[in-house]
This record gives structure tokens, C-alpha cells and sequence, in this order.
């Protein structure tokens, strides 16, 4: 897999591609799998990032895969950050048809 250097980078190219930041790791190591790794204490503005990457899920061409959020290692939740993933997650929830479901897996 190859570092994305910007959101931008990753959001071009997103197969084979992982995203680093403060508290996270955006990655996608295939067309049928891609993922997300939290740490630390995720801020509103880090989820920001981790959701304008997510938006690459639902580009065009892209087909049904399995999606991985592995949470282990978080030592607390920001407030905002809360509410940024779980908007984010309503909304998505229910863009998701059955031309492109999404399965979760939560670890």
C-alpha cells in the first residue's frame, strides 16, 4: 500500500492507498476490503478528514466490499467528534442501496 501525502491524494486514487493523521489511519488495501483505525482521543476536526476520505466508498465504479473500523486502541471520544461520525453514519446509512450495500464490521 502507498501513503497518501493529502486527503486530496487519497481521495484520487484511494485503492491500494492509506491516509494517516493525528489519531487515525484511512486505508483501502483492496476493492473488497477497506478500513479504519482509531487512537488516542479523535477531534471534530480529525473526523472531518476521516469522513471527506470515506466519501471515496461512493465513487462511481466502485462495488459492494466489506469495511473494517477497528476501535481498540481509542482512549476517549471528543463530543464533536462524536456527533461528526454519527451524522455521518446516518446519512450514509441511508444512501446505501442494494446496488452498493456496505457490511460493517466493528472490531
Amino acid at each position: 500500500m502507498r501513503l497518501a501525502r493529502s486527503l486530496e491524494e487519497y481521495r484520487a486514487r484511494p485503492i491500494g492507498t492509506y491516509l494517516t493523521g493525528p489519531t487515525f489511519v484511512v486505508w483501502w488495501h483492496n476493492p473488497q476490503l477497506n478500513g479504519i483505525s482509531f487512537w488516542g482521543r479523535p477531534e471534530a476536526d480529525h473526523i472531518q478528514t476521516v469522513t471527506a476520505a470515506l466519501q471515496s466508498e461512493f465513487g462511481p465504479g466502485l462495488n459492494h466490499h466489506a469495511s473494517i473500523v477497528d476501535a481498540r486502541y481509542m482512549d476517549g471520544v471528543d463530543p464533536g467528534a462524536f456527533y461528526a461520525m454519527s451524522a455521518y453514519g446516518l446519512l450514509r446509512f441511508f444512501e446505501i442501496d442494494g446496488r452498493r450495500r456496505a457490511s460493517l464490521e466493528t472490531m
